[in-house]
């Protein structure tokens, strides 16, 4: 990472710092696990709600694609 910048032109310097007491390592398929079960729990919920995802086709025909000039979405006004 030598001679990263940000966006501003900014030097990044990476500081490493010690452990604190205290700390526990976690191995692989313990942070594999973590991860899958909070993928898990943004889709579906948890204990105390559960979500429902689903799927909804529609046809293709049935489907109008906009564009704005600039590529930027615009904003919308519902009257």
């Amino acid at each position: 990472m030598e001679n990263e910048r940000t966006p501003h032109g900014e030097i990044i310097t990476l500081v490493p710092i010690d452990k604190s007491e205290g700390i526990a390592e976690r191995d692989r398929d313990f942070m594999k696990f973590t991860r899958e079960a909070a993928i898990k729990e943004y889709f579906f919920g948890d204990a105390k709600r559960t979500l429902s995802p689903f799927t909804q086709s529609v046809s293709f025909d049935d489907v109008a694609i906009f564009k704005a000039p600039d590529g930027n979405i615009p904003h919308l006004i519902y009257l």
